[in-house]
């Protein structure tokens, strides 16, 4: 259902699960996704599985072209090169308990961790 909004411009709003972008983003939060919003380096952004499966919510860590890579800011390795037409949508607001989570205090240091942690790890 979400994967049809999407594709239809809309804006949609999901429940986190997993820990793989904590602090960040925790399981139970209410995202905000919207596949209009811009993304680049830094952002948060909905991924489609290839299989058709749900996919993932993770970092944007580099893009070549027509290709993006992809971290949870809590895992140790990326996700590998995926390619662009699979960003399916932005995470353009987080709410944790009822309230918002300032997103743009946290994207700076988020990236700032997760490229220092994937240092020299980056695929080709």
């Amino acid at each position: 259902m979400a994967l049809e909004l999407l594709a239809r411009g809309e804006p949609v709003h999901l429940r986190a699960t997993g820990g793989s972008m904590r602090p960040f983003i925790r399981s139970g939060d209410r995202l905000r996704l919207d596949p209009r919003a811009p993304w680049g380096l830094g952002a948060v952004v909905w991924v489609a599985a290839a299989d058709g499966g749900p996919g993932v919510i993770h970092r944007v860590v580099a893009r070549r072209a027509d290709r993006v890579l992809t971290k949870g800011d809590a895992l140790p390795e990326s996700d590998g090169w995926v390619p662009v037409a699979r960003v399916m949508a932005t995470v353009v607001a987080i709410e944790r308990g009822g309230r918002p989570v300032p997103l743009r205090r946290w994207r700076a240091l988020a990236l700032s961790l997760t490229l220092g942690r994937l240092r020299g790890r980056l695929p080709h």
